[in-house]
């Protein structure tokens, strides 16, 4: 069932096994296809929340993940990740998509701008903090181990807590223990 879509043959025209004179669309049934890379392959599974985009429309739709291929494209290095989506009457068959699959999810994490993140002369990362001492508000050095990085941001698994005073502005020059002001 579905809609005629096109009339491919004319009258008196003679149709041949296997021609497809009509075709009909089904808008009920729509999915969005992708290609993932085989480096996600080992995390990506059926039922997994994704997000899809499609640029043309400006529209972002949530879906859940309906199949996963079992098999590696030799060539592309990348296998097939499906999920359904919901009739919508503005999405049209071969769309080109987005589609967004979360590969790592952390509850609480602190996460601070990339650039923000100096390395000492012994490779340990560190960022400043604002903190009070003795009446004066100084900067301090803390010590961080980085985790996930993505997007120009990282993920700081310790060194820092909620509430610190992260120094944003400056900080490239800064000594421990200097005063600053805000």
């Amino acid at each position: 069932s579905g809609i005629v879509d096109a009339v491919e043959i004319k009258e008196g025209q003679v149709a041949s096994p296997g021609f497809a004179g009509i075709r009909v669309v089904n808008m009920s049934s729509l999915k969005a296809k992708g290609e993932v890379s085989e480096s996600h392959s080992a995390i990506v599974s059926t039922g997994d929340n994704t997000k899809i985009i499609i640029p043309d429309l400006n529209k972002e739709v949530d879906a859940k993940i309906t199949f996963v291929s079992k098999v590696i494209n030799t060539q592309s290095r990348t296998f097939t990740a499906e999920a359904k989506l919901a009739s919508d009457p503005i999405l049209k068959p071969n769309m080109i998509i987005v589609m967004k699959i979360a590969d790592y999810e952390a509850k609480e994490a602190i996460v601070i701008d990339l650039n923000m993140i100096q390395q000492s002369s012994a490779a340990d990362d560190f960022v400043y903090v604002a903190e009070e001492l003795n009446g004066k508000t100084v900067a301090q050095r803390r010590t961080v181990t980085v985790g996930q990085i993505y997007g120009g941001k990282a993920e700081i698994t310790s060194g820092l807590k909620p509430g610190d005073k992260l120094i944003t502005a400056g900080y490239q020059d800064l000594i421990p223990g200097q005063q600053i002001t805000f």
